[in-house]
C-alpha cells in the first residue's frame, strides 16, 4: 500500500526487489540518489558547453527569422493546403485502381474520404483567405519579437537560468 517498496519486507515484488539489487553498491534510497546527483555533477561540464552551444544557435536562427519568417510562414500555410489538394487527388486514382478488385466495395469510401480532402482544402483555403490579415499580423509580431531578442541577448540566457536555479536547488536538497 506504499509508493516506494521496501525491500526488507517479504510483500515487495521479486522484480522489484531484483531490479533494485541490479545497482551495483546501492542499497537505499539515498545512495541511489547520491548516485544520481554524483554522476549529473560529472556530466555538468558537457551541460554547460551544450547549453552555451543552445543558446548560440538560438541567437543565430532569431536573427535569420528577421528576415525569413514571412516567406516561411506563407510557404507552409501554402504547402499544407497543396498537401491535402494531393492528397485528395491521390484517393480518387487510388479509387479508380480498386475498380475492378477484391476492394471494390471500398471504392465509395474512398472517393468520400478525397471529397472530404477536397472539402477541408476549400474551408482551409477560405479561412486563410479571411484571416491573411491576422496571419500578417503574426508574421509582424514574429519579426519584431526577433529584433528585441537581437537588440538585447540576454533575454535568451533567462529560461536558461532559471532552469539551471532550479536544478541547483534540487542538488542541494538531495
Amino acid at each position: 500500500h506504499r509508493c516506494i517498496p521496501d525491500l526488507a519486507s517479504n510483500l515487495t515484488l521479486d522484480a522489484v526487489k531484483t531490479l533494485l539489487e541490479s545497482f551495483d553498491g546501492i542499497n537505499s534510497w539515498s545512495s541511489f540518489f547520491a548516485s544520481v546527483s554524483q554522476s549529473f555533477m560529472s556530466g555538468l561540464p558537457a551541460m554547460g558547453l551544450a547549453m552555451g552551444a543552445t543558446c548560440a544557435a538560438c541567437l543565430f536562427l532569431i536573427f535569420i527569422f528577421r528576415w525569413t519568417v514571412g516567406p516561411i510562414v506563407y510557404m507552409l500555410l501554402l504547402t499544407t493546403d497543396l498537401l491535402i489538394l494531393a492528397g485528395g487527388a491521390f484517393l480518387i486514382y487510388y479509387g479508380g485502381t480498386l475498380a475492378g478488385t477484391e476492394q471494390q466495395s471500398y471504392t465509395g469510401f474512398v472517393y468520400v474520404c478525397s471529397g472530404l480532402c477536397f472539402f477541408v482544402a476549400l474551408v482551409y483555403t477560405l479561412v486563410l483567405m479571411f484571416m491573411f490579415k491576422r496571419i500578417q499580423i503574426a508574421v509582424a509580431v514574429l519579426e519584431m519579437s526577433s529584433r528585441v531578442i537581437i537588440s538585447a541577448p540576454s533575454i535568451v540566457l533567462v529560461p536558461i537560468c532559471s532552469i539551471a536555479l532550479v536544478f541547483a536547488a534540487l542538488a542541494w536538497g538531495a
